[in-house]
């Protein structure tokens, strides 16, 4: 099927290929830099004003890009195969986590500095706010089932609000 689409014959693929493990991590590396190339540049939108709007276009950046066609194939193959390749996994996660997690620690860390906010680790801050706010939605969705849209709004609006009470400067 894949050699049909691509106008080749099996061998042909097959030699550019140690075999179909290798043909298959190659793919799952090209659908991670594709995923990560899309969130490089809608990462860059999400340098806005205030922290809240900041949380908000991260957060729909996220959603987005997870129920997209592209990111649930690539979340359920990551989910289904990361156990027999922890590689695709770990490759993933610096891809596609990683910089959301860094960005994120950087302003909160920029809001930190001009008092707004107290967080003393950032990076931790940002990881725990990405999971409370994409972390369920993102296994549901993943697993099948549908969040309608009104449903999603909530969450984030919801998610935001609580992780602002929880780093205002008190």
């Amino acid at each position: 099927m894949v050699a049909k689409s691509v106008n080749m014959t099996k061998r042909t693929i097959y030699s550019k290929y140690e075999d179909k493990e290798a043909f298959f991590k190659a793919a799952v590396i090209r659908a991670i830099e594709r995923v990560a190339a899309f969130q490089a540049k809608a990462l860059v939108s999400c340098e806005c004003a205030t922290l809240e709007e900041t949380l908000n276009c991260v957060a729909r950046m996220r959603m987005d890009q997870m129920t997209r066609s592209e990111g649930l194939r690539l979340l359920r193959i990551l989910n289904s195969e990361a156990y027999r390749f922890p590689e695709i996994f770990e490759l993933s996660s610096n891809h596609i986590t990683t910089p959301v997690v860094e960005f994120l620690a950087r302003r909160l860390e920029k809001h930190a500095e001009t008092g707004e906010i107290k967080v003393d680790n950032p990076k931790l801050a940002a990881t725990a706010f990405l999971s409370m706010v994409v972390g369920a939605p993102i296994r549901i969705i993943g697993s099948g089932n549908p969040i309608d849209e009104s449903g999603i709004e909530e969450r984030i609006s919801f998610c935001i609000e609580l992780f602002m009470n929880g780093i205002r400067k008190r």
